[in-house]
C-alpha cells in the first residue's frame, strides 16, 4: 500500500506541476463561466444529473440520517438556482468556484446519507470537476480538485469505520489523480479550443499580407460606427487612400517588393491613426480608414498626414468623406472613391475632400 500511495503522490505532484505551468503557455482567454447567454444550457445537464442523484439517495438513506439528506437536497436546490439567478458579473471571479466546491460539498454530505464510501457515490465528484475544467481557470479547477480529494479523505481521518474503513486510501489517491488528470486534460483542451477559436476570428478578419483588418472586418465596422454616428449626432469621417504608381512600381521592382511597400505603409498608417480608428486593407494597393468623432477638418489634416508617412519615396492619394445623416455606408464609400479619384486626376499626391 506503501508504494502504491508514493506512486500515486508522485503522479499527482506531476500532473500538478503540469498543470501549474501556465506560463509555458498563454492562458486563453474565456468568457466568465457564469455569463448569462447560455448559462441555462450550460447548467441544466449537470443539474439534472444531480437530481437524479438526490432521488437515488432518498431510497439508500438510513432513517437516521434523513436529515443529512434534507440538508443536501436544499444546498443542491439553493446551488443550482443561485448558479442561475445570481449577478455574477458583479461579483469577483475568484466567486464563480463557490457553485462547484458547494456542488463537491453536497455529494459528500449525500454519500454519508446513503451510508459512507461504500454508496459508490464517488463517480459524482467528476461533476464539479468537469464543470469548472469547461468553463474556468486552472486555479479554479486545482481548487475545485482539491475540495473534492478532501470530501474523500477527511471522512476516512474523522469518522473512520465501518462507514469509512482506511482500506480506502487507495481508492481516495488514486481518485484524486484521475481527478487531476480529467480536469487539467478538460481544462487543457478547452484552452486550445479557445486558441483556435481566436485564431480563426483573427484571420476571418484580418488582412493576410498587411496584418491590418480586411474588407469583411472593415464593412462590419463602418456599420457599426454608422449607427453610434446616428445615435449620438458626432461625425464620422472616411479616409480612402491609394497608392500612386502602384503598378509601374511593381514592374520596376518586382512584386515582392510591391508586397513589401504595401506592409511597410499599412505599419506606418497603423501607428498614425488613433486606437479607436479601424484602418483597413480596402482592396489592392486601395486602403481605407474609419474615424469615429472626426470632422471634415480633422480628417483632411490625418489624410495628409497619412499621405506624408508613405515610405520609400512613394506618394498616396486621398479621398475623405464626412458621413451625412441616413447616408448609407455603400454612399459614404462612394463619395471617399469619387473624392480620391477627383486627388489621382489633379497630380496624385494629394487629399480631397468630398
Amino acid at each position: 500500500m506503501k508504494g502504491l500511495s508514493v506512486r500515486t503522490s508522485s503522479i499527482a505532484l506531476w500532473l500538478g506541476a503540469r498543470w501549474s505551468g501556465g506560463q509555458a503557455r498563454d492562458e486563453r482567454i474565456r468568457s466568465r463561466a457564469f455569463r448569462r447567454d447560455g448559462l441555462v444550457t450550460r447548467v441544466a445537464p449537470f443539474a439534472l444529473v444531480g437530481a437524479f442523484a438526490v432521488f437515488t439517495t432518498m431510497i439508500a438513506t438510513r432513517p437516521e440520517r434523513a436529515g443529512l439528506l434534507l440538508a443536501a437536497t436544499v444546498a443542491f436546490i439553493v446551488i443550482v438556482y443561485a448558479a442561475l439567478l445570481l449577478t455574477w458579473e458583479r461579483l469577483p471571479a475568484w466567486a464563480e468556484v463557490a457553485p462547484p466546491v458547494g456542488g463537491a460539498i453536497t455529494i459528500a454530505v449525500l454519500t454519508h446519507a446513503a451510508g459512507g464510501a461504500a454508496a459508490g457515490f464517488v463517480p459524482l465528484y467528476a461533476l464539479p470537476i468537469i464543470w469548472v475544467a469547461m468553463h474556468g481557470t486552472r486555479l479554479q479547477s486545482l481548487v475545485v480538485v482539491a475540495v473534492c480529494c478532501a470530501a474523500t479523505a477527511l471522512p476516512i481521518l474523522v469518522i473512520g469505520s465501518p462507514d469509512y474503513p482506511s482500506s480506502e486510501w487507495p481508492q481516495v489517491l488514486i481518485n484524486g489523480a484521475v481527478g487531476l488528470l480529467v480536469g487539467a486534460t478538460v481544462n487543457g483542451l478547452i484552452g486550445q479550443l479557445a486558441g483556435l477559436s481566436e485564431q480563426l476570428q483573427r484571420l476571418a478578419s484580418t488582412d493576410d499580407l498587411t496584418g491590418v483588418s480586411n474588407r469583411r472586418s472593415f464593412d462590419a465596422s463602418l456599420a457599426l460606427e454608422i449607427e453610434r454616428a446616428d445615435r449620438s449626432g458626432r461625425p464620422l469621417s472616411l479616409i480612402l487612400l491609394d497608392v500612386d504608381h502602384f503598378k509601374a512600381f511593381n514592374d520596376t521592382f518586382g512584386h515582392q517588393a510591391g508586397d513589401d511597400l504595401l506592409v511597410t505603409a499599412a505599419a506606418a498608417w497603423r501607428s498614425g491613426t488613433r486606437p479607436f480608428d479601424t484602418l483597413a486593407r480596402y482592396g489592392g494597393e486601395e486602403f481605407v480608414a474609419v474615424m469615429p468623432d472626426c470632422s471634415p477638418e480633422v480628417a483632411l489634416a490625418a489624410a495628409n498626414r497619412l499621405r506624408n508617412a508613405m515610405p520609400s519615396g512613394q506618394t498616396a492619394s486621398a479621398g475623405v468623406a464626412t458621413w451625412a445623416l441616413g447616408e448609407t455606408a455603400a454612399g459614404l464609400i462612394g463619395r471617399a472613391d469619387r473624392a480620391m479619384y477627383r486627388a489621382k486626376r489633379s497630380g496624385r499626391n494629394r487629399s480631397i475632400v468630398a
